[in-house]
């Protein structure tokens, strides 16, 4: 399959439309796009694997925040670590009754850890029919292709690093171009969290 860039946008604008349910109004801003951007675009299939990486990091965090409730899940396991510790120290006992605070303490610990799963479950049953459908229609459309990385990248033999590589497939460009944006937007995230709370301090 030839690559051109007015294919991919015309890709993108297809799912657009799909997920919206109707068609786009601005059909002159869309073929702005395909006639003067497309081409552009389909000369560096790295630089576009690159924005759907990126693209695929920010919808990750978006459905992690509105699925699971990070500040909840911090404090359930904040109390089930206390609870382990417990009962630990109650195992160590011989005692009846410890035994038997130990086996409530047990049975407590079991039922928040269900509850505190919940939002990881549904941010997976979310996330992984699209992140599927994204990887095949990934492979589909740029599984022919070897083409120079924006940067070297590390080169393996088997597990093992043996150099840098100028040259790749869409797989490891994605995978190590998902790697950074997640870092790079967690610690920002990190940073920016950080600093609301401080401001709210003062």
């Amino acid at each position: 399959m030839e690559h051109d860039g007015k294919n991919t946008l015309f890709i993108f604008y297809s799912l657009f439309n799909l997920y919206r349910g109707k068609l786009f109004p601005a059909e002159f801003f869309w073929w702005f796009l395909m006639v003067f951007l497309g081409p552009a675009i389909g000369i560096v299939p790295a630089i576009e694997i690159s924005l759907i990486s990126l693209a695929l990091v920010v919808v990750s965090r978006f459905l992690q925040s509105k699925l699971i409730n990070k500040e909840k899940q911090k404090a359930s396991q904040q109390r089930m670590k206390e609870k382990q510790k417990r009962i630990k120290e109650l195992v160590a006992s011989n005692d009846e009754r410890s035994k038997n605070e130990a086996a409530v303490l047990q049975k407590e610990m079991f039922a928040e850890m269900g509850e505190s799963m919940q939002g990881s479950m549904r941010y997976m049953m979310v996330s992984l029919p699209f992140f599927l459908v994204v990887y095949a229609a990934l492979g589909f459309y740029y599984g022919g292709l070897y083409f120079d990385a924006l940067f070297p990248i590390p080169k393996f033999d088997g597990l093992l690093p043996v150099g840098l590589a100028t040259k790749t497939g869409w797989f490891k460009w994605y995978f190590f171009n998902y790697m950074i944006a997640s870092i790079v937007l967690g610690l920002v995230l990190k940073i920016w969290v950080k600093t609301r709370e401080e401001k709210k301090v003062v």
